[in-house]
This record gives structure tokens, C-alpha cells and sequence, in this order.
């Protein structure tokens, strides 16, 4: 299923902070942390935080003993979000990968409260999770849960680390020259063909005959790279026409990647998807419906790991061929 620009849900990114040394960052301290494990399943802590105006930690842990239903144990915390509302959400701990299910969901103070964004934690696809919310100035309960078939042996730990963001200054469009550019998309526009994705059908990724660019791009925590493509008008087999794919490889502290796709923008609806080399689980889909020239997520990986970035014109777009331009940022975060 695509986004559209209207949704009110925004799990926009998975991001986290970095560090541009050889070993892993400092973990962010507690600035908070659980004290009504017997009651803050239903009735929130009040943190005292304000999240948007400075950098806030929420520590707790998801402990056994009490299961109920598919849930192993769930924490509420009340935070105040002031300044911008832009919330940059990063969370993980030790032990987490061994939960089934860990998510943290951030709900607003209505009578009714709604869900307005939410991320969760997948071993598979990266070390940690993290998502980033635009939230307008106001109260909000962040909640912590883990789910399952049946109760841990022993409490896990956690931190919830929420800090205001501005992307655009972290991660601006590179516009000096590329340190890649396509090709090797031969004469038809298919050679570099990898994914074929269409979001009505399921399975929604299969595998195509083309084969990823050999960038040879490592990237480094702290450090950004360059690539430009062009996006070709060629009918596709399934939702998108003209289909990019770039392999790219993280180093050994690069745990997470901020993506910057940008393209002229008007009549074009432009796409990326990030795969681990080989696998058809995305570890991001960002393809936010419009033709506004950018798509923008900030997501973890895994270190020392192969990556396909795939890029795609969805069905529909006009102006094509279209010139676009990739920025990659490396980070690290250790929770």
C-alpha cells in the first residue's frame, strides 16, 4: 500500500543521531525513568519532560508477570511537546530482540485520544528503531508495549530517546558533484531492473532480471554520499515504470541511513525502497503519493551489510525522463 501526503499517521522515519568516530556512540542517559510499573499500564506517569524543547530520555523496562491477552507488559508516560513539534524518536535496549513484538506509539490528549505516530523494533532489519513525528505543540501519552504468545523470563530494559529534529539542516540535499551516477541501465532501461513492486498484490516485491549498480560506495557513520540517476519513461510490469537499483554497503558502526531523494518537481511521483542485498523484506518503503520533487526517511540497518537502494517512477508520472539525485547520509546509535 502507498502513503499519501494526507495521512495523519506519520511514522515518516526511522533515524537516529550519529557519530562520525570508529567505535559506537555513547548510549543517551535517563532522563526519566519508570517508577508505577503497578499502575502505568492504564494510567500514565507523568514524565515532566517537554520533548520538543530539549532532548528527553524515557527509561523503563517491559517486565513479566503480566501477561494478559497478547500483552507482556505495557508503560505510559504523559510528555509535553513544545517548539517546532518535530520529534525525532529513537528506541531499543538489550534483550529487545528477544520480544516478539516492541513498539512505541505516541497518542494525543482527546477525550478520544488517537494514535499519531508509531514505530517498531524488527532484529532482522537493524540494531535499534526510531520514527519521526510532526506533532503540533500540546500534551501526549507515549506508550511502551511488548507483545507475544506467552510472558518473558525476566524484565527487559529500555530507552525511549525523543529529541526535536530538523532534517533539512542534519541531512540537506547534496548538489556538488556525484560520487556515482547510473549507468548501467542498458539501451531498454531495464538493465538495473532488480525488484519488481506492485502494493495490490501479495506477495508485493519479486525479484526482476536486472542487476544492481556496482556503486563500490561504503558508507560511513558521519560521513554522506552523492548519487544521481535518471528515471526513464518505460513501461513497467507492475506499478512503476522505469525502476533503479544501487548497491551500497555500510561499514562496521554505520547503523542507520538518512535517504534524500530529490527530483524537479511537478508532474513526476518518485519513490525509493531500501532492501538488504538478496531480501525482499524492505527495511524502508518511502513512497509518499505526490509530485512535490522529494521523499525523505531516516531508517536502521544493520553494520557491515550489503543494501539495494531501489528507485521508481510510479505509474502515472509525466515529464519522464526525469533526472533525480540521491543524498546518503551514515550515522550510529547505540540505545
Amino acid at each position: 500500500m502507498r502513503i499519501f501526503t494526507l495521512a495523519c499517521l506519520a511514522p515518516w522515519f526511522l533515524v537516529a543521531c550519529g557519530d562520525d568516530g570508529d567505535g559506537p556512540p555513547e548510549s543517551p542517559h535517563c532522563d526519566y525513568t519508570e517508577t508505577a510499573e503497578g499502575t502505568n499500564d492504564t494510567t500514565a506517569e507523568d514524565s515532566g519532560l517537554d520533548v520538543g524543547s530539549k532532548t528527553g530520555t524515557l527509561c523503563g523496562k517491559i517486565d513479566n508477570g503480566h501477561f494478559s491477552g497478547d500483552t507482556i507488559d505495557r508503560d505510559i508516560f504523559h510528555v509535553t511537546v513544545g517548539g517546532s513539534g518535530n520529534l525525532l524518536v529513537e528506541f531499543g535496549g538489550d534483550g529487545v530482540e528477544d520480544l516478539p513484538d516492541f513498539t512505541v506509539r505516541i497518542f494525543d490528549s482527546a477525550a478520544v485520544p488517537s494514535l499519531v505516530a508509531t514505530g517498531t523494533f524488527d532484529g532482522d532489519l537493524g540494531t535499534h528503531a526510531a520514527f519521526l513525528a510532526q506533532l503540533p505543540p500540546a500534551e501526549y501519552d507515549v506508550v511502551v508495549s511488548g507483545s507475544g504468545t506467552a510472558d518473558i523470563a525476566a524484565p527487559v530494559s529500555y530507552k525511549v530517546h525523543i529529541v526535536a529534529d530538523d532534517p533539512d539542516k542534519r541531512a540537506p540535499a547534496i548538489t556538488t558533484e556525484a560520487n556515482y551516477t547510473e549507468g548501467h541501465d542498458n539501451g531498454d532501461n531495464l538493465g538495473n531492473d532488480v525488484v519488481d513492486v506492485n502494493f495490490a498484490s501479495d506477495p508485493s516485491f519479486t525479484m526482476a532480471s536486472g542487476s544492481a549498480e556496482p556503486t563500490g560506495i561504503t558508507i560511513n557513520s558521519g560521513k554522506s554520499t552523492h548519487i544521481t540517476g535518471q528515471s526513464a519513461m518505460v513501461t513497467g510490469t507492475d506499478e512503476y515504470l522505469d525502476r533503479d537499483t544501487y548497491e551500497i554497503t555500510t561499514d562496521k558502526v554505520a547503523n542507520e541511513l538518512t535517504i534524500r531523494l530529490n527530483w524537479t518537481a511537478g508532474t513526476a511521483d518518485l519513490d525509493f525502497i531500501v532492501f538488504e542485498e538478496g531480501q525482499l523484506t524492505p527495511s524502508i518503503e518511502s513512497n509518499i503519493t505526490g509530485n512535490d520533487g522529494q521523499e525523505l526517511q531516516t531508517f536502521a540497518v544493520k553494520p557491515n551489510t550489503k543494501y539495494w537502494v531501489w528507485v521508481g517512477a510510479f505509474n502515472g508520472s509525466a515529464g519522464l525522463p526525469m533526472a533525480y539525485d540521491l543524498s546518503i547520509y551514515g550515522s550510529a546509535y547505540t540505545p
